[in-house]
């Protein structure tokens, strides 16, 4: 099985991780997996909590977007110090708030991470079961993903159906995460 690692890009949301994040940290993901908080200067309490939190699980790895940052997209900058802090062989990309209810979610994961994967779409659907499709580069996905971004851009955020091809997390391999991310910044879309 891979050692998984959750990126997860946080700008105060303490409540949102004091709810969340301690499940994660305890789900069992056979090869083991580690959580990597960036946190985008927060002013609530997220900090304080990272740091009772890091007291109790050795998988957490907190980091933070330096505050004086010359990059126009502070998103962008935290997913980047995010992989560079990675050392799993994949990289789940999400946003604390898309998280999926499952206590199972990451060994599904793991299970999906097959050889002949690179990127997997992961979508939550509205009774909160997990649906993964998978592709085996980073090219086949980037049709699907500008779709969905299109459509939320327009909606707004709005639910969209696995039907419709959104996705709430993206699972790559951490070799391919700087593809992922320059994909992200040709296109100009706002959400990784």
């Amino acid at each position: 099985m891979k050692k998984l690692s959750v990126i997860l890009i946080v700008k105060d949301q303490g409540d949102t991780l004091r709810d969340t994040l301690p499940q994660l940290l305890s789900q069992p993901c056979e090869g083991g997996h580690e959580v990597i908080v960036v946190d985008e200067h927060s002013t609530d309490n997220t900090g304080e909590l990272l740091e009772m939190l890091k007291e109790q699980h050795d998988n957490l790895y907190t980091t933070f977007v330096p505050q004086y940052h010359f990059q126009r997209d502070p998103r962008r900058l935290a997913f980047t110090i995010g992989l560079k802090a990675a050392k799993g062989e994949w990289v789940v990309c999400s946003d604390i708030a898309s998280l999926p209810p499952s206590e199972t979610w990451l060994t599904e994961l793991a299970d999906s991470c097959t050889p002949s994967t690179t990127v997997l779409l992961g979508y939550v659907t509205k009774n909160g079961d997990v649906q993964l499709k998978a592709y085996e580069d980073i090219s086949q996905a980037r049709q699907v993903i500008s779709r969905a971004e299109l459509r939320r851009q327009q909606e707004k955020g709005g639910w969209t159906t696995f039907m419709h091809h959104d996705y709430n997390f993206i699972v790559v391999r951490r070799e391919q995460g700087h593809d992922i991310l320059r994909f992200f910044e040709t296109t100009r879309m706002k959400r990784l």
